[in-house]
């Protein structure tokens, strides 16, 4: 049977009206291949409505959420029924940028001088708060918001949101609040001083996807982050990754506020401790980041085998407390308590949360004359200020990334570190890791998992959909230091796994298996950082 979009829709109607299905199915396999795109796509949805075509149906849907600013432009979609026009504009799946979306609303509303009565139905579904600025002034002098009396007051509160509010936007819920689109990783690299040097100003920072079968597909590159040098904290609450780094020979302690929706940056309060590095153990309680360790300013001067100057610093034992909704720091008390001190000095250790409660593990800390690394695992209770000291790592390990997952926690890679100073100066040895170990809340034990196919020191890995996601790090392979561009996951399998050689030569030693993705970074960075956030689609 030969179809054309001429005959198809007569064609259909006459075969759903004779019950052949194989004759429907055919029809509806031609619309889906030769039919649907943004101009036809609300005629083939009113189609598979019609005469119950799934496929056709959910084809249809999926181009209407992802290209909705197009359809929007067709003339069907004046015409669209008010309920499937609030439930798509209600769907957290909704591509597109929110000031074009409240564009589209409004021209539908306007088509028709009654559906004024449906304006609050309609634009109640808008993200107001996702708009821009100058957008919601623009809005607020419009005739039908005016007119009524809810949709002023959600613009108004999205100015607010926008102005006043400006620092509790992290902590905002709801609807409204929102943000639409697939979740995704932020790739933010660690400004190096190498790089600085040749006049590359590294500050690129990447969107991914989260990988499914096929890899991964790069949503942006175009983020700029101001340039920060020397230790890179990061921490995330919300949308917003707030980042931490030392600037310049007075080691200015910048903080910045990325919104990874928008690309927005702002300015924080600096940390008033005075450390040549934060470190890089962080980790988001509620509305606070505690940042747990660091080095104070350089008090003593040497010079490596190769000639260069290097600075030694103290490693410190501090706690210090930013405070994401007051934008101010704590570096002696917290609502009227003493922070407290750590149970050891320590620097480039790793934290995380995981089911409420704070990890914190390895880094590196210091004896009289020798900075060595750590296998110290510490649970801390940010109410009681308290850590308790659980089972000791197999491995000791500093610049290493932990991640929870399921009832346990992840360590990955990292490197062992000594450094000494005595009448010949000053020595210095690191050795990466390739290990992979897991704790076992349940039991309180370490055991070995996996093996990356490199030592890898400074990657950063995220749990995302049952699995372990490792982005960056540096390397060292072939008798050289290179920087990572691989994206790694890792995940567990069932109890009745089996133990095998992955066909890409990394070896498990559990019940696990790993998937590895070569995706390029931008920019000559030493560390990789990925965190999970929400970005639209553009």
């Amino acid at each position: 049977m030969l179809l054309s979009t001429d005959d198809v829709e007569e064609v259909l109607s006459a075969a759903d009206r004779l019950q052949t299905n194989a004759v429907v199915a055919k029809c509806e396999l031609f619309l889906k291949r030769f039919c649907l795109n943004v101009d036809n796509c609300l005629m083939c949805m009113e189609l598979a409505e019609k005469y119950d075509l799934e496929d056709l149906c959910s084809e249809a849907d999926r181009i209407l959420l992802e290209r909705f600013v197009e359809v929007s432009r067709t003339p069907r979609f004046l015409d669209f029924d008010v309920n499937a026009l609030c439930q798509y504009l209600s769907n957290d799946a909704l591509a597109g940028d929110e000031d074009m979306i409240f564009r589209a609303a409004l021209r539908w509303i306007k088509h028709n001088p009654s559906r004024k009565t449906d304006a609050a139905r309609v634009l109640g579904n808008i993200r107001f708060p996702k708009m821009s600025e100058n957008m919601l002034k623009t809005a607020l002098e419009m005739k039908i918001i005016q007119e009524n009396r809810t949709c002023k007051g959600l613009v108004n509160a999205a100015l607010r949101y926008h102005t006043e509010e400006l620092y509790l936007q992290p902590f905002k819920t709801g609807p409204q609040f929102e943000s639409r689109g697939e979740r995704c990783f932020v790739v933010i690299p660690e400004a190096n001083q190498r790089a600085q040097s040749f006049g590359v100003n590294n500050r690129t920072t990447q969107i991914w996807n989260i990988p499914d079968e096929q890899g991964y597909r790069r949503f942006s590159t175009k983020i700029d982050v101001p340039f920060m040098k020397q230790s890179l904290l990061l921490s995330e609450s919300g949308n917003f990754v707030f980042l931490f780094g030392t600037h310049g020979k007075k080691f200015t302690k910048i903080g910045r506020r990325l919104n990874a929706e928008t690309g927005s940056v702002i300015e924080l309060a600096p940390c008033p401790l005075k450390l040549a590095k934060i470190g890089e153990a962080a980790v988001t309680v509620d509305d606070k980041i505690y940042v747990f360790g660091g080095e104070s300013v350089p008090d003593v001067k040497g010079h490596n085998d190769d000639g260069c100057r290097i600075e030694l610093a103290n490693i410190t034992d501090s706690i210090a407390v930013y405070d994401i909704r007051k934008n101010a720091w704590h570096v002696t008390k917290l609502k009227g308590k003493h922070l407290g001190k750590l149970p050891q000095p320590l620097v480039h250790g790793a934290a995380c949360m995981h089911k409420g409660v704070v990890y914190l593990t390895g880094g590196i800390t210091n004896v009289p004359d020798l900075a060595c690394t750590s296998d110290k695992c510490f649970e801390f209770n940010a109410k009681r200020n308290e850590f308790t000291e659980k089972a000791t790592m197999l491995h000791p390990r500093a610049h290493h990334t932990v991640t929870g997952l399921g009832n346990c926690l992840y360590a990955v890679g990292g490197n062992s570190f000594y450094r000494s100073t005595g009448t010949h100066g000053v020595a210095k040895y690191m050795d990466y890791l390739s290990t992979i170990e897991v704790y076992e809340i349940g039991t309180g034990q370490w055991s070995f998992v996996a093996r990356e196919r490199w030592a890898v020191g400074r990657p950063w890995s995220v749990a995302s959909g049952g699995e372990i996601v490792i982005v960056g790090g540096k390397t060292y392979r072939f008798l050289d230091e290179k920087h990572s561009v691989d994206v790694r996951r890792l995940k567990p399998m069932p109890e009745n796994g089996y133990d095998k050689e992955a066909a890409n030569g990394t070896y498990l030693t559990r019940n696990y298996e790993s998937k590895w993705y070569n995706v390029p970074m931008k920019s000559a960075s030493s560390k990789g950082i990925g965190l999970l956030v929400v970005r639209r689609k553009p």
